[in-house]
């Protein structure tokens, strides 16, 4: 008898169901847990924090992936032709110059050897097409150019000089003098009086191929030239 009581307790606490008269056997639905509100608040929040995080990532990864951006040598001040990259002050900076980018020098080119063929300005990029092998430029030419500024008196062979050139802009206006050449020989000082009296101040130099190519640009494109000579010519 106890064994029959027990049963039809457990029956009535875990399936019996009452309708009216009827008797039914169903399941009964077990109470809901109760959720502590600060642990789900706690788990929310650090739900949202690795969200933002992986977020961030991604974005960061996806900025480098696709950006192309890539560190390119920049002169740091004003170089004539013909200086070697070895003793060029360079800086690099970051930028994404696409497909052009294999034009350029990168800070981890090798520069032994090398020399510019052209003058650059502060904050100019290192074209590989204006950089030569120091062998092909050793070979020296005579050249006169005419300086419109006055030479030294005691001018002569041997005597080093820079050149700088104001730009034309075919008006008539000259923009600001730049060092197209630096440290370029005197040949010889042809300087002769003209019908007007002036002088005419021309000066043949003695300079390699890289150094005469920014010299013949400025001379076509009939920028103002002066010849500057070194400390102690007078």
């Amino acid at each position: 008898m106890p064994l029959r009581l027990a049963l039809a307790s457990f029956l009535k606490k875990h399936y019996l169901t009452v309708e009216g008269n009827v008797s039914k056997i169903e399941p009964v639905k077990p109470a809901a847990k109760f959720r502590n509100p600060i642990r789900t608040r706690r788990n929310s929040l650090i739900l949202a924090v690795v969200i933002i995080a992986a977020s961030v990532l991604a974005i960061n990864v996806t900025i480098k992936t696709f950006s192309g951006a890539k560190e390119y040598l920049i002169a740091t001040g004003p170089v004539a032709a013909g200086v070697a990259l070895t003793e060029l002050e360079t800086s690099s900076i970051s930028l994404n110059l696409g497909s052009a980018g294999g034009d350029y020098l990168t800070p981890d080119t090798n520069l032994d050897g090398l020399v510019l063929s052209q003058p650059l300005s502060a904050g100019d990029l290192v074209l590989k097409r204006d950089v030569v092998e120091a062998e092909s430029s050793e070979q020296k030419m005579r050249l006169t150019v005419t300086s419109k500024t006055a030479l030294p008196s005691n001018l002569e062979a041997g005597h080093l000089v820079d050149l700088w050139a104001a730009t034309n802009d075919g008006s008539g206006i000259f923009g600001e003098p730049s060092l197209i050449a630096q440290n370029v020989q005197v040949f010889a000082s042809v300087s002769k009086t003209s019908l007007f009296g002036e002088a005419a101040n021309k000066v043949e130099l003695l300079a390699t191929a890289i150094e005469i190519k920014p010299i013949l640009s400025a001379v076509l494109h009939g920028d103002s030239m002066s010849i500057v000579a070194h400390a102690g010519i007078n």
